[in-house]
């Protein structure tokens, strides 16, 4: 399906800073979110609230206008504009974050100003729900995640896999072909490499 060269890439925690933006909006609503809490995956620790009360937050968030104002995340728009501009690379975004079709037209909006016309596509699918059925439709290329589950079911589909490590996530266990990375830095450098087949020699100290 993908002949040209393509990146699918998860968008929150990966291409967007989410969590500022959820934080900020939670707190906006006199919610503090608890010390520490960064270590936590769920959110529901973060605040101390029941995990059904944390999924209709989640909810109503990415329901909201606020989930078209997102501030990209670390150094995501440098490399990926470098992906697209130097080395040819579309992206295809696979984020599940509800079915809200306003907030779907809000972050496509929001994806397209901050990183202008990089995407082949935006796909969206409700907030939990499984990506595998949409990975698996690409012949094997290059999957970005952040979600380590998410993760295992891109390289379940074949495809060089990349987890951005967040506090929350770093605690939790995948399979060592995944890729772990902090920055797009890594990303870009890693998948220039390969694209160009150097193999990196230690240096030798003498």
């Amino acid at each position: 399906m993908n002949k040209q060269k393509l990146i699918l890439t998860d968008c929150d925690g990966v291409l967007f800073d989410w969590v500022l933006g959820f934080n900020a909006w939670m707190e906006g609503r006199g919610w503090n979110r608890l010390p520490d809490s960064q270590y936590h995956y769920t959110i529901d620790k973060w605040y101390n609230i029941s995990h059904d009360h944390a999924m209709e937050l989640v909810g109503t968030y990415n329901s909201s206008a606020a989930i078209g104002f997102l501030t990209p995340y670390l150094d995501s728009v440098e490399y990926v504009k470098k992906l697209h501009n130097e080395h040819g690379y579309k992206f295809v975004v696979v984020t599940a974050m509800g079915n809200d079709d306003y907030a779907a037209k809000l972050r496509e909006r929001n994806l397209r100003q901050v990183f202008g016309d990089v995407f082949e596509d935006v796909i969206i699918v409700d907030l939990l729900s499984s990506k595998e059925s949409i990975l698996a439709r690409y012949e094997p290329t290059i999957w970005i995640e952040d979600k380590p589950s998410n993760a295992e079911e891109g390289r379940r589909a074949g495809h060089r896999t990349y987890l951005f490590e967040h506090g929350h996530n770093s605690n939790m266990s995948t399979s060592d072909e995944i890729t772990r990375v902090h920055t797009w830095k890594e990303v870009y450098e890693s998948i220039v490499t390969e694209e160009q087949g150097i193999e990196l020699i230690p240096a030798v100290v003498t």
